[in-house]
């Protein structure tokens, strides 16, 4: 292209763009940062009262939490004389003999 085709163009560029009054466009930019502000700011603001609500409540959960000492280390149940619980059940106890039992046949 040459000076005198852009020169055109420029001219018809130029007269199709019009101004934006500033004081208008001034207040359009000062909204939308005000917006953008009070969002980061909640944000912020809502971040650190979850994570002092986290930080208070931290040391009650855990006494929240119950926990019951296990039977067997308390009552030594399944063991007797060093017999485990499973010679206990299997092994140690008396042999059924009721309705069912072997005991009969020849």
């Amino acid at each position: 292209m040459t000076e005198e085709d852009l020169s055109l163009w420029l001219a018809h560029y130029r007269s199709s763009v019009g101004e934006e009054p500033t004081p208008a466009l001034d207040e359009v930019i000062l909204r939308a940062a005000s917006r953008r502000a009070a969002h980061v700011r909640t944000m912020r603001r809502s971040v650190v009262v979850l994570a002092l609500a986290a930080v208070a409540i931290w040391p009650l959960w855990r006494a929240h939490v119950a926990r019951a000492p296990r039977a067997s280390n308390l009552s030594g149940y399944g063991l007797q004389e060093g017999a485990t619980r499973y010679y206990l059940l299997t092994a140690a106890g008396a042999r059924y003999t009721g309705p069912g039992s072997m005991e009969q046949r020849p």
